[in-house]
């Protein structure tokens, strides 16, 4: 029924908000990738009768904001990609310390 799809998705956010603030999964919760997984499920068994029912509407609102403050910090930490993967990257090092050296100028 559609109160049992509103229990599920407010549920859903609560578990998607807490992965938010805490990016690890506490043991025997679900994974960040099967909470988006179920609430895309819900929402597209259920989009119509969400949106014209009212007390879904706050929920999906929440959902809203939690899902922009995600893409703001993956948008974010985007930028920090290029440096990461030259600096993770095998043989990105010298595996010896580069010798002091010394240039000679001769004039003619």
């Amino acid at each position: 029924s559609l109160e049992d799809g509103v229990l599920l998705l407010e549920r859903l956010v609560e578990l998607l908000d807490e992965r938010a603030v805490r990016w690890r999964a506490s043991a025997g919760s679900p994974s960040l990738l099967q909470v988006v997984g179920w609430i895309n499920v819900l929402i597209d068994a259920h989009a119509a009768q969400l949106l014209l029912h009212a007390p879904a509407h706050k929920l999906l609102h929440r959902l809203g904001k939690i899902a922009r403050k995600h893409v703001t910090v993956c948008s974010v930490i985007k930028s920090l990609k290029g440096y990461l993967a030259q600096a993770t990257m095998r043989n990105s090092q010298p595996a010896k310390p580069v010798p002091d050296y010394s240039v000679e100028m001769v004039q003619i």
